[in-house]
Protein backbone atom coordinates (compact mmCIF):
# COMPACT_ATOMS: atom_id res chain seq x y z
CA UNK A 1 0.00 0.00 0.00
CA UNK A 2 0.73 3.31 -0.42
CA UNK A 3 1.47 6.11 1.77
CA UNK A 4 -1.79 7.87 0.80
CA UNK A 5 -3.75 4.65 1.28
CA UNK A 6 -2.69 4.55 4.61
CA UNK A 7 -3.11 8.74 5.82
CA UNK A 8 -6.75 7.57 3.71
CA UNK A 9 -7.47 4.95 6.12
CA UNK A 10 -5.78 7.23 9.50
CA UNK A 11 -8.29 10.09 8.36
CA UNK A 12 -11.15 7.53 7.90
CA UNK A 13 -10.80 6.53 11.41
CA UNK A 14 -10.01 9.87 12.71
CA UNK A 15 -13.59 10.90 11.27
CA UNK A 16 -15.42 8.49 12.94
CA UNK A 17 -13.69 9.32 16.42
CA UNK A 18 -12.37 5.80 17.26
CA UNK A 19 -8.32 6.63 18.03
CA UNK A 20 -7.67 2.46 18.63
CA UNK A 21 -8.41 2.17 14.86
CA UNK A 22 -5.94 5.09 13.83
CA UNK A 23 -3.15 3.78 15.72
CA UNK A 24 -3.54 0.36 14.52
CA UNK A 25 -3.38 1.84 10.35
CA UNK A 26 -0.44 3.90 11.58
CA UNK A 27 1.26 0.76 13.23
CA UNK A 28 0.62 -0.54 10.04
CA UNK A 29 1.99 2.18 8.06
CA UNK A 30 5.37 1.91 10.38
CA UNK A 31 5.55 -1.96 9.56
CA UNK A 32 5.36 -1.52 5.98
CA UNK A 33 8.43 0.52 5.63
CA UNK A 34 6.45 4.02 4.73
CA UNK A 35 7.70 7.06 6.60
CA UNK A 36 4.55 8.97 8.13
CA UNK A 37 3.91 12.72 7.05
CA UNK A 38 1.50 15.43 8.20
CA UNK A 39 -1.76 13.70 7.10
CA UNK A 40 -0.56 10.67 9.65
CA UNK A 41 -0.04 12.79 12.71
CA UNK A 42 -2.89 15.07 12.10
CA UNK A 43 -5.00 12.62 11.58
CA UNK A 44 -3.64 10.78 14.85
CA UNK A 45 -4.39 14.34 16.50
CA UNK A 46 -7.83 14.83 15.14
CA UNK A 47 -9.17 11.18 15.95
CA UNK A 48 -7.92 11.30 19.87
CA UNK A 49 -9.34 15.04 19.99
CA UNK A 50 -12.70 13.98 18.43
CA UNK A 51 -12.92 11.19 21.14
CA UNK A 52 -12.23 13.55 23.76
CA UNK A 53 -8.84 11.99 24.54
CA UNK A 54 -6.74 14.92 25.17
CA UNK A 55 -3.58 13.47 26.37
CA UNK A 56 -3.53 11.31 24.09
CA UNK A 57 -3.95 14.43 21.34
CA UNK A 58 -1.28 15.77 22.97
CA UNK A 59 0.70 12.87 22.62
CA UNK A 60 0.43 12.49 19.40
CA UNK A 61 0.95 16.42 19.05
CA UNK A 62 4.39 16.04 20.79
CA UNK A 63 5.11 13.52 18.42
CA UNK A 64 4.13 15.28 15.43
CA UNK A 65 6.50 18.48 16.37
CA UNK A 66 9.02 15.78 16.79
CA UNK A 67 9.18 15.29 13.10
CA UNK A 68 9.07 18.69 12.38
CA UNK A 69 5.46 18.71 11.65
CA UNK A 70 3.55 21.78 12.27
CA UNK A 71 -0.67 21.10 12.26
CA UNK A 72 -2.96 23.43 10.85
CA UNK A 73 -5.30 25.42 11.66
CA UNK A 74 -7.96 23.51 11.98
CA UNK A 75 -6.34 20.64 14.06
CA UNK A 76 -5.74 23.31 16.86
CA UNK A 77 -9.03 24.76 16.95
CA UNK A 78 -10.05 20.96 17.41
CA UNK A 79 -8.03 20.76 20.61
CA UNK A 80 -9.26 24.52 21.89
CA UNK A 81 -13.06 23.27 21.31
CA UNK A 82 -12.39 20.12 22.66
CA UNK A 83 -10.91 21.09 26.14
CA UNK A 84 -13.75 24.07 26.06
CA UNK A 85 -16.59 21.45 25.51
CA UNK A 86 -14.79 19.06 28.63
CA UNK A 87 -14.63 22.29 30.56
CA UNK A 88 -11.22 22.39 31.34
CA UNK A 89 -10.68 26.06 30.08
CA UNK A 90 -6.90 26.39 31.42
CA UNK A 91 -6.10 23.85 28.46
CA UNK A 92 -8.13 25.50 26.41
CA UNK A 93 -6.26 28.55 26.58
CA UNK A 94 -3.01 27.20 26.79
CA UNK A 95 -3.81 25.36 22.97
CA UNK A 96 -5.27 28.71 21.81
CA UNK A 97 -1.87 30.41 22.72
CA UNK A 98 0.18 27.37 21.10
CA UNK A 99 -1.80 28.04 18.07
CA UNK A 100 -1.37 31.95 17.93
CA UNK A 101 2.16 31.29 18.85
CA UNK A 102 2.78 28.42 16.35
CA UNK A 103 0.54 29.59 13.39
CA UNK A 104 2.30 33.05 13.27
CA UNK A 105 1.11 34.76 9.87
CA UNK A 106 -1.68 31.57 9.82
CA UNK A 107 -3.54 32.64 13.52
CA UNK A 108 -6.21 34.48 11.92
CA UNK A 109 -7.20 31.59 9.84
CA UNK A 110 -6.82 29.42 13.09
CA UNK A 111 -9.33 31.57 14.53
CA UNK A 112 -11.48 31.21 11.44
CA UNK A 113 -11.52 27.64 11.86
CA UNK A 114 -12.33 27.50 15.63
CA UNK A 115 -15.45 30.09 15.32
CA UNK A 116 -16.91 27.83 12.59
CA UNK A 117 -16.97 24.81 14.91
CA UNK A 118 -18.04 27.02 17.45
CA UNK A 119 -20.82 28.09 15.13
CA UNK A 120 -21.86 25.06 13.88
CA UNK A 121 -22.62 23.68 17.55
CA UNK A 122 -24.84 26.55 18.35
CA UNK A 123 -22.01 28.24 20.45
CA UNK A 124 -22.07 31.42 19.63
CA UNK A 125 -21.41 33.22 22.90
CA UNK A 126 -18.45 31.02 22.94
CA UNK A 127 -17.45 32.25 19.04
CA UNK A 128 -18.12 35.58 20.51
CA UNK A 129 -15.54 34.57 23.39
CA UNK A 130 -13.50 33.23 21.25
CA UNK A 131 -13.00 36.54 19.22
CA UNK A 132 -12.64 38.87 21.70
CA UNK A 133 -9.73 36.61 22.74
CA UNK A 134 -8.23 36.90 19.51
CA UNK A 135 -8.43 40.71 18.97
CA UNK A 136 -6.92 40.93 22.71
CA UNK A 137 -3.58 38.57 21.54
CA UNK A 138 -3.39 41.44 18.65
CA UNK A 139 -5.06 38.43 15.84
CA UNK A 140 -5.95 41.06 13.29
CA UNK A 141 -9.57 40.51 12.96
CA UNK A 142 -11.59 41.77 10.17
CA UNK A 143 -15.26 41.47 7.84
CA UNK A 144 -12.53 38.27 6.04
CA UNK A 145 -12.14 36.54 9.19
CA UNK A 146 -16.24 35.58 9.63
CA UNK A 147 -16.44 34.79 5.63
CA UNK A 148 -16.52 31.04 6.14
CA UNK A 149 -18.38 31.63 9.42
CA UNK A 150 -21.59 33.44 7.58
CA UNK A 151 -21.10 30.48 4.72
CA UNK A 152 -21.28 27.73 7.95
CA UNK A 153 -24.32 29.14 8.95
CA UNK A 154 -26.20 30.11 5.54
CA UNK A 155 -25.46 26.89 4.02
CA UNK A 156 -27.04 25.37 6.97
CA UNK A 157 -30.12 27.81 6.68
CA UNK A 158 -29.64 29.74 9.79
CA UNK A 159 -29.89 33.19 8.53
CA UNK A 160 -31.00 34.58 11.68
CA UNK A 161 -27.56 33.77 13.29
CA UNK A 162 -25.80 35.18 10.46
CA UNK A 163 -27.55 37.93 10.39
CA UNK A 164 -26.96 38.52 14.14
CA UNK A 165 -22.81 37.91 13.47
CA UNK A 166 -22.90 40.05 11.01
CA UNK A 167 -24.41 42.70 12.95
CA UNK A 168 -21.99 41.60 16.08
CA UNK A 169 -18.87 42.12 13.04
CA UNK A 170 -19.61 45.81 12.90
CA UNK A 171 -20.63 46.22 16.46
CA UNK A 172 -17.23 44.98 16.77
CA UNK A 173 -15.68 47.80 14.37
CA UNK A 174 -14.49 44.92 12.06
CA UNK A 175 -15.61 46.15 8.54
CA UNK A 176 -17.45 44.19 6.10
CA UNK A 177 -16.22 42.69 3.07
CA UNK A 178 -18.69 42.43 0.05
CA UNK A 179 -18.34 39.38 -0.06
CA UNK A 180 -20.09 39.13 3.22
CA UNK A 181 -23.01 41.31 2.09
CA UNK A 182 -23.45 39.04 -1.06
CA UNK A 183 -23.77 36.31 1.35
CA UNK A 184 -26.62 37.37 3.35
CA UNK A 185 -28.30 39.37 0.44
CA UNK A 186 -28.07 35.94 -1.03
CA UNK A 187 -29.59 34.05 1.61
CA UNK A 188 -32.24 36.48 1.77
CA UNK A 189 -33.55 35.95 -2.03
CA UNK A 190 -33.26 32.08 -1.55
CA UNK A 191 -36.33 32.71 1.02
CA UNK A 192 -38.02 34.99 -1.12
CA UNK A 193 -37.56 38.20 1.56
CA UNK A 194 -37.04 40.43 -1.36
CA UNK A 195 -37.68 43.37 1.42
CA UNK A 196 -34.52 41.90 3.61
CA UNK A 197 -32.85 41.79 0.35
CA UNK A 198 -32.88 44.89 -0.26
CA UNK A 199 -32.16 46.32 2.63
CA UNK A 200 -28.70 44.18 3.16
CA UNK A 201 -28.01 46.24 -0.79
CA UNK A 202 -29.02 49.48 0.70
CA UNK A 203 -26.91 48.83 3.40
CA UNK A 204 -24.21 47.35 0.86
CA UNK A 205 -24.34 50.20 -0.89
CA UNK A 206 -23.79 52.50 2.13
CA UNK A 207 -20.44 50.73 2.89
CA UNK A 208 -19.94 51.45 -0.81
CA UNK A 209 -19.30 47.54 -1.12
CA UNK A 210 -20.87 46.97 -4.36
CA UNK A 211 -21.82 43.11 -5.20
CA UNK A 212 -20.67 41.31 -7.78
CA UNK A 213 -21.94 40.64 -11.55
CA UNK A 214 -22.38 36.53 -10.31
CA UNK A 215 -24.69 38.13 -7.22
CA UNK A 216 -26.98 40.12 -9.53
CA UNK A 217 -27.19 37.08 -12.10
CA UNK A 218 -28.17 35.14 -8.95
CA UNK A 219 -30.78 37.46 -7.23
CA UNK A 220 -32.66 37.67 -11.00
CA UNK A 221 -32.59 34.18 -11.56
CA UNK A 222 -34.00 33.63 -7.72
CA UNK A 223 -36.69 36.25 -8.61
CA UNK A 224 -37.90 35.67 -11.87
CA UNK A 225 -37.74 31.74 -12.04
CA UNK A 226 -37.70 30.44 -8.64
CA UNK A 227 -39.47 33.19 -6.91
CA UNK A 228 -42.24 33.47 -9.58
CA UNK A 229 -41.33 37.31 -8.91
CA UNK A 230 -40.94 39.16 -12.30
CA UNK A 231 -41.43 42.87 -10.45
CA UNK A 232 -38.67 41.69 -8.36
CA UNK A 233 -36.48 40.15 -11.27
CA UNK A 234 -36.77 43.52 -13.14
CA UNK A 235 -35.97 45.40 -10.12
CA UNK A 236 -32.48 43.24 -9.96
CA UNK A 237 -31.94 43.54 -13.64
CA UNK A 238 -32.06 47.51 -13.40
CA UNK A 239 -29.86 47.44 -10.11
CA UNK A 240 -26.99 45.55 -11.62
CA UNK A 241 -27.14 47.82 -14.31
CA UNK A 242 -26.90 50.93 -12.51
CA UNK A 243 -24.09 49.23 -10.79
CA UNK A 244 -22.11 48.89 -13.81
CA UNK A 245 -22.58 45.11 -13.82
CA UNK A 246 -23.12 42.77 -16.87
CA UNK A 247 -25.92 40.57 -16.93
CA UNK A 248 -25.32 36.64 -18.14
CA UNK A 249 -27.23 34.41 -21.08
CA UNK A 250 -28.71 32.70 -18.20
CA UNK A 251 -30.18 35.41 -16.47
CA UNK A 252 -31.92 37.09 -19.29
CA UNK A 253 -33.15 33.68 -19.72
CA UNK A 254 -34.68 33.53 -16.10
CA UNK A 255 -36.28 36.87 -17.37
CA UNK A 256 -37.51 35.82 -20.89
CA UNK A 257 -39.54 33.17 -18.96
CA UNK A 258 -40.81 35.60 -16.39
CA UNK A 259 -41.90 37.86 -18.35
CA UNK A 260 -43.57 35.29 -20.31
CA UNK A 261 -45.47 33.71 -17.54
CA UNK A 262 -46.46 36.80 -15.42
CA UNK A 263 -46.60 39.39 -18.23
CA UNK A 264 -46.62 39.37 -21.60
CA UNK A 265 -45.16 38.42 -25.73
CA UNK A 266 -44.59 41.98 -25.14
CA UNK A 267 -42.27 42.67 -22.72
CA UNK A 268 -40.49 39.21 -23.15
CA UNK A 269 -40.03 40.37 -26.89
CA UNK A 270 -37.89 43.43 -25.18
CA UNK A 271 -35.57 41.29 -22.71
CA UNK A 272 -35.06 39.22 -26.05
CA UNK A 273 -33.69 42.31 -27.53
CA UNK A 274 -31.87 43.61 -24.46
CA UNK A 275 -30.00 40.26 -24.19
CA UNK A 276 -28.98 40.77 -28.29
CA UNK A 277 -27.99 44.16 -27.40
CA UNK A 278 -25.64 42.81 -24.86
CA UNK A 279 -23.49 41.33 -27.19
CA UNK A 280 -25.21 37.84 -26.63
CA UNK A 281 -25.84 34.67 -28.85
CA UNK A 282 -29.13 33.88 -28.01
CA UNK A 283 -29.99 30.46 -27.39
CA UNK A 284 -32.68 27.87 -27.97
CA UNK A 285 -33.59 28.27 -24.16
CA UNK A 286 -34.26 31.85 -24.48
CA UNK A 287 -36.19 31.75 -27.89
CA UNK A 288 -38.38 28.80 -26.54
CA UNK A 289 -40.54 30.34 -24.25
CA UNK A 290 -41.88 32.98 -26.66
CA UNK A 291 -42.58 30.22 -28.94
CA UNK A 292 -44.76 28.70 -26.30
CA UNK A 293 -46.01 32.12 -25.30
CA UNK A 294 -47.38 33.30 -28.44
CA UNK A 295 -48.73 29.56 -29.24
CA UNK A 296 -50.64 30.28 -25.67
CA UNK A 297 -52.16 33.39 -26.69
CA UNK A 298 -52.96 31.95 -30.03
CA UNK A 299 -50.92 33.95 -32.04
CA UNK A 300 -49.61 31.60 -34.05
CA UNK A 301 -48.00 32.98 -36.88
CA UNK A 302 -45.82 34.75 -34.05
CA UNK A 303 -45.09 31.73 -32.55
CA UNK A 304 -43.79 29.94 -36.09
CA UNK A 305 -41.96 33.09 -36.85
CA UNK A 306 -39.85 32.69 -33.55
CA UNK A 307 -39.68 28.83 -34.12
CA UNK A 308 -38.36 29.66 -37.46
CA UNK A 309 -35.94 32.24 -36.02
CA UNK A 310 -34.68 29.61 -33.66
CA UNK A 311 -33.24 27.60 -37.45
CA UNK A 312 -31.85 30.94 -38.56
CA UNK A 313 -30.09 31.36 -36.04
CA UNK A 314 -28.72 27.28 -36.85
CA UNK A 315 -29.95 26.35 -33.50
CA UNK A 316 -31.47 23.16 -32.94
CA UNK A 317 -34.56 23.39 -30.93
CA UNK A 318 -35.76 20.41 -28.70
CA UNK A 319 -39.26 19.03 -28.56
CA UNK A 320 -41.01 21.57 -26.14
CA UNK A 321 -41.35 24.02 -28.96
CA UNK A 322 -43.20 21.74 -31.70
CA UNK A 323 -45.31 20.51 -28.39
CA UNK A 324 -45.99 24.12 -27.85
CA UNK A 325 -47.00 24.69 -31.74
CA UNK A 326 -48.87 21.38 -31.75
CA UNK A 327 -50.87 22.48 -28.78
CA UNK A 328 -51.55 26.01 -29.48
CA UNK A 329 -53.01 24.90 -32.57
CA UNK A 330 -55.22 22.28 -31.60
CA UNK A 331 -56.20 24.74 -29.00
CA UNK A 332 -57.63 26.45 -32.77
CA UNK A 333 -59.08 23.68 -34.18
CA UNK A 334 -56.72 23.22 -36.75
CA UNK A 335 -55.85 19.77 -36.74
CA UNK A 336 -53.89 19.84 -40.06
CA UNK A 337 -51.50 22.08 -39.02
CA UNK A 338 -50.74 20.19 -35.70
CA UNK A 339 -50.62 17.10 -37.15
CA UNK A 340 -47.72 19.28 -39.73
CA UNK A 341 -45.99 20.17 -36.67
CA UNK A 342 -45.79 16.53 -35.18
CA UNK A 343 -44.42 15.27 -38.48
CA UNK A 344 -41.90 18.07 -38.78
CA UNK A 345 -40.57 17.12 -35.28
CA UNK A 346 -40.08 13.55 -36.56
CA UNK A 347 -38.15 14.44 -39.45
CA UNK A 348 -36.03 16.92 -37.15
CA UNK A 349 -34.79 13.28 -35.02
CA UNK A 350 -36.74 14.47 -32.19
CA UNK A 351 -38.81 11.40 -30.11
CA UNK A 352 -42.17 12.98 -29.45
CA UNK A 353 -43.53 13.34 -26.17
CA UNK A 354 -46.25 12.48 -24.07
CA UNK A 355 -47.88 15.78 -24.07
CA UNK A 356 -48.22 16.07 -27.81
CA UNK A 357 -49.39 12.88 -28.20
CA UNK A 358 -51.90 12.98 -25.61
CA UNK A 359 -52.97 16.69 -27.04
CA UNK A 360 -53.11 15.17 -30.63
CA UNK A 361 -55.34 12.00 -29.49
CA UNK A 362 -57.71 14.08 -27.43
CA UNK A 363 -58.23 16.58 -30.63
CA UNK A 364 -59.14 13.62 -33.03
CA UNK A 365 -61.08 11.89 -30.39
CA UNK A 366 -63.40 15.55 -30.23
CA UNK A 367 -63.20 15.47 -34.23
CA UNK A 368 -65.10 12.01 -33.80
CA UNK A 369 -64.87 11.35 -37.61
CA UNK A 370 -63.95 8.09 -38.66
CA UNK A 371 -60.98 9.00 -40.42
CA UNK A 372 -59.58 11.00 -37.01
CA UNK A 373 -60.52 8.60 -34.44
CA UNK A 374 -58.45 5.77 -36.91
CA UNK A 375 -55.26 8.83 -36.45
CA UNK A 376 -56.28 8.71 -33.09
CA UNK A 377 -55.79 4.84 -32.73
CA UNK A 378 -52.47 4.89 -35.22
CA UNK A 379 -51.07 7.15 -32.30
CA UNK A 380 -52.15 5.40 -29.43
CA UNK A 381 -50.08 2.41 -31.12
CA UNK A 382 -46.97 5.08 -32.12
CA UNK A 383 -46.51 6.07 -28.51
CA UNK A 384 -46.93 2.38 -27.00
CA UNK A 385 -44.03 1.80 -29.78
CA UNK A 386 -41.62 4.51 -28.39
CA UNK A 387 -42.61 3.19 -24.50
CA UNK A 388 -45.01 6.07 -23.74
CA UNK A 389 -48.13 5.46 -22.26
CA UNK A 390 -51.29 7.17 -22.63
CA UNK A 391 -53.64 9.40 -20.22
CA UNK A 392 -56.60 7.43 -18.94
CA UNK A 393 -58.62 10.48 -19.42
CA UNK A 394 -58.36 9.54 -23.19
CA UNK A 395 -59.99 6.28 -23.12
CA UNK A 396 -63.53 7.70 -22.78
CA UNK A 397 -63.33 10.07 -25.44
CA UNK A 398 -62.28 7.39 -27.95
CA UNK A 399 -64.97 5.10 -26.42
CA UNK A 400 -67.55 7.81 -27.23
CA UNK A 401 -66.78 8.36 -30.85
CA UNK A 402 -66.41 4.75 -31.59
CA UNK A 403 -69.64 4.00 -29.98
CA UNK A 404 -71.44 6.82 -31.90
CA UNK A 405 -70.34 5.37 -34.72
CA UNK A 406 -70.88 2.37 -34.29
CA UNK A 407 -67.52 0.89 -34.12
CA UNK A 408 -68.22 -1.97 -31.46
CA UNK A 409 -64.91 -3.45 -32.04
CA UNK A 410 -62.75 -0.60 -31.19
CA UNK A 411 -65.37 0.40 -28.26
CA UNK A 412 -65.00 -2.86 -26.67
CA UNK A 413 -61.05 -2.25 -27.08
CA UNK A 414 -61.69 1.18 -25.00
CA UNK A 415 -63.97 -0.18 -22.65
CA UNK A 416 -60.41 -3.29 -21.86
CA UNK A 417 -57.72 -0.68 -21.87
CA UNK A 418 -59.49 1.78 -19.42
CA UNK A 419 -60.09 -1.25 -17.35
CA UNK A 420 -56.56 -2.14 -17.68
CA UNK A 421 -55.93 1.32 -16.60
CA UNK A 422 -58.28 1.13 -13.56
CA UNK A 423 -61.24 3.18 -14.94
CA UNK A 424 -64.73 2.03 -15.35
CA UNK A 425 -66.90 3.05 -18.11
CA UNK A 426 -68.44 6.39 -17.69
CA UNK A 427 -65.52 7.39 -15.58
CA UNK A 428 -63.13 10.37 -16.04
CA UNK A 429 -59.72 10.69 -15.15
Amino acid sequence: PTLAIMDALIGAAANAADLPAAERWFAALREFGLQPDKASFIGLIDAAAAGGDLSMAEYWYDEAIKHSIQPDGQTYANLVQTAEQQGDEETAERWFQVACRRQATFSSSFVEKLLSILADRGDEAGAKRWLRRAQEAGIGCDGGMLRSLLEDLLRTGNFAAAERWFRYAEEAGMEPTAVMFSQVINAAAKKHDWEGAEQWYQRALKAKCTPSDLLFDKLIILAAREGGDYKAAEGWYERSIAAGAKPDGFAFVALVHAACESSSAAHAERWFEAAEASGLCPTVNLYTPLVRRHAKDGNMVAAETWFERILEAGLKPGIFPYTSLVSGHLRQGNLAAAECWLQRSKQAGLKSDNVMYSALIDGYANDGSSEALARAEQLLQEMAAEGLKPKARLFPKLLIGHATRGDLSHAISCVDRMEEAGLEAGQSE
